[in-house]
């Protein structure tokens, strides 16, 4: 089993020595200079050593080539530089499809994920001095307005208490 196992590593590796010599980056202005670039649209996207074999087991599946990157991991590259966007994702607006240095990519239908639509919650959320929350009312007693409320309590507590003992004010 473990032999298989060796073996399938291999086979779907077979590439990536190919994808390192073709993307190595030796641009002196990029930050990703000695690492691996695709370049797009004159936009750096930083390929880490997972996506080359990733992208060479989608040669292997025919899904891909050396001059084109399956379409779901294009869409994971991060731009080098902060400020550019991959244009591959959804959310950039372009009027046409990015101009790709060693090729074109297959145009693919996107494919919704099971989270796509899931918002995240908004931070939390803690109210402004003087506002109860709902939880708040029911584990806390809520003071009067009075600056002095604490001690007005107290002093009513203990006053209540002498009186029980039989203590005169």
């Amino acid at each position: 089993m473990a032999a298989k196992l060796k073996q399938q590593k291999i086979v779907d590796a077979q590439n990536v020595d190919a994808l390192m010599k073709e993307y190595i980056c030796e641009l002196n202005t990029c930050p990703n200079k000695r690492g691996f670039c695709f370049k797009v649209d004159g936009v750096h996207l930083k390929v880490f050593p997972q996506h080359l074999n990733t992208w060479s087991i989608g040669i292997n599946n025919d899904e891909a080539s050396i001059e084109n990157p399956p379409m779901d991991l294009a869409k994971m590259f991060m731009p080098s530089k902060s400020g550019q966007l991959n244009p591959f994702r959804e959310n950039v607006q372009k009027s046409s499809t990015p101009n790709i240095a060693h090729g074109s990519l297959p145009q693919s239908t996107p494919t919704l994920g099971p989270f796509q639509g899931y918002r995240l919650p908004p931070p939390y959320f803690y109210p402004p001095y003087g506002m109860s929350t709902p939880h708040s009312q029911s584990l806390h007693m809520t003071a009067p307005p009075d600056s002095h409320a604490g001690l007005t309590l107290i002093s009513a507590v203990y006053l209540l208490f002498l009186k029980a003992k039989g203590v005169k004010n």
